[in-house]
Parts: C-alpha cells; sequence; structure tokens
C-alpha cells in the first residue's frame, strides 16, 4: 500500500462527477445520486457551479428540518 504522504487527491477522488440543476427538488437530487453512487452533486444554474451538496448535507440539514 502507498504512504499517506505520497497518496494524491486524483488518487483517491470519485471520477464521477455529476451536477444538478439548483431547481431540482431534495428528492429528485437524493434518487440522482443513489442511481450514480456518488456521495456529492454540484449545483448548477445557468450553467454556473453555484455550490456542492453531499450525502452529509441531507443526513445533518435536511434530516432535521
Amino acid at each position: 500500500m502507498a504512504d499517506a504522504k505520497t497518496i494524491t487527491i486524483g488518487d483517491v477522488m470519485t471520477k464521477s462527477v455529476i451536477s444538478v440543476d439548483a431547481a431540482l427538488t431534495v428528492n429528485e437530487t437524493a434518487k440522482m445520486m443513489e442511481d450514480a453512487k456518488v456521495g456529492a452533486v454540484i449545483v448548477m444554474e445557468n450553467n454556473v457551479p453555484i455550490g456542492i451538496v453531499t450525502d452529509r448535507d441531507f443526513s445533518v440539514k435536511v434530516a432535521s428540518h
């Protein structure tokens, strides 16, 4: 196994990157993430990235409302 000091972010990153429109519902976004087997999506508005939503956002923020 490689030494943690030499492993790059590129070695551990998820290579499947998906984006969603900011107008999508929480349920639609969660389903897309589940289908794509990713833990985060880039949120877009007018083809410009405006943020990121992670599985943690769902578990902490959405569940608390």
